[in-house]
């Protein structure tokens, strides 16, 4: 026998719970990523993960803490 599947229905109302978390999120540094392209966004990631790991070492962290 198959098994019934669980169909959320979808409707086009907001969902509360996205709607709560949305008041906290700054949708102007979202936009201004988003006119970088891949390979900006990449760079500016890894130069990111870089000053991180530097400030782990200046601390006494390893990297893969």
């Amino acid at each position: 026998m198959a098994e019934e599947s669980q169909h959320v229905p979808f409707t086009w109302a907001p969902s509360p719970v996205i709607e709560t978390y949305k008041k906290d999120v700054d949708r102007t540094l979202l936009r201004e990523n988003l006119k970088l392209t891949v390979e900006e966004r990449l760079t500016r990631g890894s130069r990111y993960l870089a000053s991180v790991k530097a400030l782990r070492r200046s601390v006494g962290r390893t990297s893969d803490e």
